[in-house]
């Protein structure tokens, strides 16, 4: 870059120049132009997570191939919701600079995938807002990256991950009544898991019942059908992260989801979203408190 022609270009935009050569003859920049096109695109944004949001439970199918994607970024819902219409075999999302930091290349005629970034201002009164702002990514795809390698956690740092999502207390018991290895009893607010269990049937079945606790206990059995498919959507989501989801599980859509109204279908979807958010979060903690303690011992 020639840092020299730059600040001169800076120097004559300051004086209302246009500066030829190099650069072209660029236009006096418009404030006004800038905020209808950045408004305009904004509201082309949200006009496509309403149209997203429909089609991503119009089916089982369309479903099961949202809810695999939404697992693979982590993104929030909404925009997980996008790039589901803009390219829904993602995987690893980055903007421009940082595949570039990464010392990627972008493969040549790569669309970006737009998603919708919060930022916080300032009225002129002082008042604080938060508002939205077309944000622009590539997929892993669209370039020649290698996947990041995952970090591998134990099974200990999961059992105790899981056993955060919920309130309920949970029983290690030889038989009980209920006839499944695995059961929460809402009325209790209790977990019964029958000793003897595999290391992948104990995880998975504690997943999901974990789940089920957290969806019941935020509403209690005000929608069973929506709280079971929430239930559904958090444990699928975990079970993926510790690679115990089945190939080809697969979730159903209620129908009385299809009617509501776009908003209230993301109401519903961010429910298991938040339940996985707040699992990971408590990974996170677990391991970081264990490499405390490693480099404490270390450092005796």
């Amino acid at each position: 870059m020639n840092m020299e022609s730059i600040y001169d270009f800076l120097e004559q935009r300051r004086h209302g120049e246009n500066m030829p050569g190099e650069y072209g003859d660029m236009p006096p920049f418009d404030p006004d132009e800038y905020r209808e096109r950045k408004q305009a695109e904004r509201q082309e944004l949200f006009e496509l997570l309403n149209e997203a949001t429909k089609e991503a439970v119009s089916s089982d199918e369309a479903f099961n191939q949202y809810i695999r994607l939404q697992g693979r970024l982590n993104y929030t819902v909404s925009n997980s919701l996008l790039v589901f219409m803009q390219k829904p075999d993602a995987a690893e999302l980055r903007e421009f600079d940082d595949w570039k930091e990464r010392g990627a290349n972008i493969r040549k005629n790569s669309k970006s995938i737009k998603i919708l970034e919060p930022y916080t201002a300032r009225t002129r009164d002082g008042e604080v807002f938060t508002g939205f702002q077309a944000k622009r990514v590539l997929d892993i795809s669209q370039t020649n990256a290698l996947p990041a390698k995952r970090r591998e956690v134990s099974d200990k740092v999961k059992f105790f991950a899981i056993m955060g999502i919920s309130k309920a207390k949970v029983e290690a018991v030889e038989t009980h009544t209920f006839g499944e290895d695995v059961f929460y009893d809402s009325q209790q607010n209790t977990i019964y898991i029958r000793k003897g269990l595999d290391r992948e049937n104990f995880l998975k079945g504690l997943i999901a019942v974990e789940v089920q606790a957290a969806v019941f206990e935020q509403h209690g059995a005000e929608n069973p059908e929506i709280q079971n498919f929430q239930a559904a959507c958090g444990a699928y989501l975990i079970q993926r992260a510790y690679g115990l989801a089945d190939r080809d599980a697969r979730i159903f859509v209620p129908e009385s989801l299809k009617n509501m109204e776009p908003k209230e279908i993301r109401k519903v979807l961010e429910r298991p979203a938040q339940i996985y958010s707040q699992m990971r979060n408590l990974q996170r903690q677990i391991v970081a408190k264990q490499e405390r303690q490693s480099r404490t011992q270390d450092a005796r």
